[in-house]
């Protein structure tokens, strides 16, 4: 898995649901605007020449108005065809055909088809996008939105002219251009688009963003050995025929438009117009401009001149370093998804902050000549995990699936806004627990707390997953670092023993104690931390994925 297939495939569920108004492609296509202040679509084409209608299906065209040629200048024009007859001007014998205006309707019905083949490189990515057209037919699949068809004016013409019996020039005696335009409604079925596209960089260091770069369109078949079909809703004669031929005109201009060369012209044109820079540019402008979107509401906005250096980091892939230096700045920013403080207070299994520990015993210790046993601390909650900030130069991306981290814990002061206006606290890492320890046959109980002046938490992820829905984050390392003169103890104790007892647990060894029952907490709980991380990021994704 890429990281580029990772978000395209989260962002293709948005863009394929018709209930997400952000980003269901036909409403955005619908309001890409084009020049002028109109709107993109429907696209439309200039006058273009099919072309000479040749083959069997000219040969076709062309006996069916001779038929009727005759017909017409005998009963019409009254001319006496006994020792001549009508032919196909030898100049021109074939029947052409051209467009006058071309509408595409319907373009916005497409249905993003998965998995596209991608290639990643020190540029980017480029990838191959396929769109299903006519996809939203509003009964198998809801809602309706317009099918993709073609309406327009269009020419059929042909010249004949009279030639004795047996030659093949033209007599002189009679010659008619036979011209009709009529009006033609077609649907486009079995079709896809395809989208060379390209993914890079915009921009250097602080100013870097994400550019989309839509190199090519094509209409093409469902398959390699497919092609798309048109099919004649309507057709009409508009002018320029005369009564008696408009019959014969109807029957031929179907064929015409139906012969196969006509419609690999009509879809080559529907290429070149899809392919106009300006059309390109508007597709690429859109979809950087969704794609943008989808990162911001992920990882949240990007204040100008934030984006962290890439120093230290192990991807070659430029696009791949951009989203990386977006969550980095997203661990610390309480907008993102990625806000580490918030994802560490919404885990529930176990807590972690508070994070209770059942028991830690400490071993025999020396007080006053007197040896105390049985030292333990009990019910212990400490707090302040939540407290963490990652700085950008301590998180690394050794792959586009492995990251390691070290977080600096209590720079947080008191507590943190998110962007929903809640607050979560942040208070420094202590702890407080039950004391207990046996000397001289005694028991002694009393009050446990611990506080931490500077430490780091360290951990180290794997993410994998095809989109965001199969995510899986896995911890496998997690572990708190601090020095023993950063760490202090304080035993709550009625007795006599009491200064005594907190020097002695203020020792070196016993403060190592400590950190380490809380390391081997998180180490005994990293899959289920796992599963929670991984729960409250498809949460917080899907979240900021909806309409809102």
């Amino acid at each position: 898995m890429t990281l580029f297939n990772f978000i395209y495939n989260t962002i293709r569920a948005r863009v394929n649901n018709p209930s997400n108004a952000r980003f269901w492609l036909p409403k955005v296509l619908e309001n890409i605007e084009g020049s002028n202040n109109n709107k993109l679509l429907p696209l439309k084409t200039n006058e273009f020449n099919v072309g000479v209608i040749d083959g069997e299906g000219g040969t076709t065209i062309t006996n069916s108005f001779k038929t009727q040629y005759d017909s017409y200048l005998e009963h019409v024009e009254g001319v006496n065809l006994d020792n001549q007859t009508a032919i196909a001007c030898p100049k021109t014998p074939n029947p052409s055909l051209s467009f006058k205006t071309m509408e595409l309707d319907g373009l916005q019905n497409l249905w993003v088809l998965a998995d596209p083949p991608t290639t990643s490189g020190t540029f980017g990515y480029n990838t191959i996008i396929n769109l299903e057209t006519n996809y939203y037919d509003g009964v198998t699949h809801l809602p309706a939105v317009p099918m993709l068809k073609i309406k327009g004016n269009y020419l059929l013409a042909q010249n004949f002219c009279t030639a004795d019996i047996g030659a093949n020039t033209c007599n002189g005696n009679y010659s008619t251009n036979i011209n009709g335009t009529g009006y033609v409604d077609l649907s486009i079925n079995n079709g896809l688009i395809e989208a060379d596209t390209k993914i890079d960089i915009k921009g250097t260091g602080v100013n870097r963003s994400l550019n989309v770069i839509v190199n090519k369109v094509t209409f093409k078949g469902i398959t390699a050995s497919s092609k798309p079909t048109l099919k004649i809703n309507d057709l009409k004669i508009i002018a320029n025929v005369s009564d008696f031929l408009k019959g014969v005109w109807i029957e031929m201009s179907t064929k015409a438009i139906n012969h196969p060369e006509t419609q690999v012209s009509i879809f080559s044109q529907i290429n070149a117009t899809l392919n106009t820079t300006e059309n390109l540019t508007k597709l690429s402008e859109t979809m950087t401009s969704q794609l943008h979107k989808a990162i911001n509401g992920i990882l949240g906005n990007l204040p100008p001149g934030q984006l962290p250096d890439d120093s230290g980091q192990k991807l070659a892939n430029p696009v791949d370093l951009y989203i990386f230096d977006r969550i980095r700045f997203g661990f610390n920013d309480p907008t993102s998804s990625t806000y580490i403080p918030l994802t560490i207070s919404n885990i529930n299994s176990p807590i972690l902050d508070p994070l209770q520990i059942d028991k830690i015993s400490l071993p025999n210790q020396d007080v006053m000549g007197l040896t105390a046993k049985d030292i333990k601390v009990e019910n212990i909650n400490f707090d302040g995990l939540t407290n963490v900030i990652a700085p950008s130069n301590q998180v690394i991306f050794n792959t586009s699936t492995e990251m390691t981290a070290t977080l600096n814990i209590g720079d947080i002061k008191n507590s943190s806004k998110l962007s929903n206006g809640k607050t979560i606290p942040l208070p420094p890492l202590k702890g407080k627990g039950n004391f207990s320890l046996s000397i001289d046959g005694q028991t002694l109980t009393g009050g446990f707390n611990v506080s931490v002046s500077s430490s780091q938490f360290s951990f180290k992820t794997v993410i994998t997953g095809d989109d965001v829905s199969t995510m899986v984050v896995t911890l496998n390392a997690a572990n708190l670092i601090a020095a023993p003169n950063a760490v202090t103890i304080d035993i709550d104790i009625a007795s006599f023993f009491e200064k005594t007892i907190n020097q002695v647990i203020n020792k070196d060894d016993i403060k190592n104690k400590i950190i380490s029952a809380i390391n081997s907490e998180l180490s005994n709980n990293l899959a289920s931390i796992s599963q929670e991380i991984t729960k409250v990021s498809r949460t917080s994704i899907n979240n900021r994925l909806k309409n809102n």
